[in-house]
């Protein structure tokens, strides 16, 4: 259920981030939330290529590299982040 959330929140965060930013009602403590669920959270539209793929759009090198790197940055901090967490504990 937390790794459907966690795909559910990375697919929505960036529509819903700018709808919430360009309605009336984002308040500064809004902004700053928005900005802590966006650091959490991944924007995995970033990592959405199927749609050039589908229209027969070539990837380019530096594309596929980007995507790849932030891939990894996100996969290394989140290690980190449990190994923080985990590593005093005792299974």
């Amino acid at each position: 259920m937390v790794s459907f959330v966690a795909y559910f929140i990375g697919h929505i965060q960036s529509i819903a981030r700018e709808y919430y930013l360009a309605s009336k009602m984002a308040t500064p403590l809004a902004k700053i939330f928005l900005s802590l669920v966006a650091l959490l959270f991944p924007d995995m539209q970033l990592f959405n290529l199927v749609d050039d793929i589908v229209a027969g759009n070539a990837i380019h090198l530096s594309m596929f590299l980007q995507t790849f790197g932030l891939g990894l940055t996100y996969i290394a901090v989140y290690f980190l982040l449990a190994y923080c967490v985990f590593a005093k504990k005792e299974l």
